[in-house]
Order: structure tokens, then C-alpha cells, then sequence
């Protein structure tokens, strides 16, 4: 149930910085039509002289969008593949990542199944700076129902930051898959 609420969690941090940012440009670009054109007659923009140079417009547009300071996780993976492991085997696998954002990060906590013991950069991560979260799984924790099958099992990764548009915590993921045989 942690791993759902966590999920809800990613993938609502997800979409709603998009919606804000969606709103955003449609708050902007209408407070700009308003100035160019009377509300009742959109026709009559069309037949109108446009007011503005193409400077003028440039200039509203690059204050449309404006530079987000905050952290990026960009990992060289994101997935690994244990493969088949046997039972009391504890296969191990450490996802690096880089902070190619514009402002510091320091992660909150990391979190997984009961099967998964997760380490990660404790100190805080600058820009242009590296990090890692290393996954360890102990097949011996597993639930009987979990094997032989494949597995593929979730990492939520939640930053002490929060983003800057939607005020929600920045969280990533990863995840591995496993088989596990007797």
C-alpha cells in the first residue's frame, strides 16, 4: 500500500507541474491578446495592424517561460535485471545519477519493499555533482507467492525540495526486476 500511495504521489508530482505550467502560458498569452485586441471583436485583431514588434513579442514570450531553479536527477539507468537468483542470495545494483538542475538537492528518504535495503547519498548533491541509491535485494525476505515468477520491483526516490511552480516534493523512480527460483 506504500508502494501505491508513493506512486499516486510520483505520478501526481508528475502531471501537476504540468498543468500549472499549461495554465500558466494560457494566463500570459491571454493577458497579451487582451492588451492587443478589444474582447468582443476577436475578428478584428485579424483585420488590424499588429501593434507590437517582433522584439515586443519576443520579450513576452521569454517572461512566459521563465528558468526553474531547482534539482534534476538524471540517471545513466534507471532499470536493472537481476535475472534468476536463487533463494538466500542477495543481488545488488547501484543507480548513479547527476543533479544537472540549477540548484542544490538533498534526498529525503528512499523507499521500497521489505525485500529491497536501500542506501543513498546522505550529503547534499550541487549541481553538475554526482549521486547514487544502491538497491540491495534479499531474496530470503521475499514472499513464497513471489517465486518463480518475475518480479519488477519500485524505488521511490523523494527530494527535501519541493518544485517551484506546484510547491509538491520532487520525486523519482527506479526499478529492477527479479526471478527468483528455488
Amino acid at each position: 500500500m506504500k508502494n501505491n500511495i508513493l506512486k499516486c504521489l510520483f505520478a501526481f508530482a508528475l502531471i501537476a507541474p504540468l498543468s500549472l505550467m499549461a495554465q500558466t502560458t494560457t494566463a500570459t498569452t491571454k493577458t497579451a491578446t487582451v492588451k492587443k485586441a478589444p474582447v468582443k471583436k476577436p475578428v478584428a485583431k485579424a483585420a488590424t495592424k499588429p501593434t507590437t514588434t517582433p522584439a515586443k513579442t519576443e520579450a513576452v514570450k521569454k517572461e512566459a517561460t521563465p528558468a526553474l531553479i531547482m534539482p534534476v536527477m538524471t540517471f545513466g539507468s534507471k532499470f536493472t535485471n537481476f535475472g534468476k537468483v536463487k533463494t538466500g542470495e542477495k543481488p545488488a545494483y547501484t543507480y548513479e545519477f547527476t543533479n544537472t538542475g540549477t540548484a542544490p538537492m538533498d534526498i529525503e528518504i528512499c523507499s521500497g519493499c521489505e525485500c529491497t535495503e536501500i542506501d543513498w547519498t546522505r550529503t547534499t548533491i550541487q549541481p553538475g555533482e554526482k549521486g547514487f541509491v544502491k538497491a540491495v535485494f534479499n531474496t530470503s525476505k521475499a514472499e513464497p507467492e513471489d517465486h518463480k515468477k518475475q518480479l519488477t520491483k519500485y524505488i521511490d526516490i523523494i527530494l527535501k525540495q519541493s518544485h517551484p511552480k506546484s510547491g509538491y516534493p520532487i520525486v523519482e523512480s527506479v526499478k529492477f526486476d527479479v526471478f527468483i527460483i528455488d
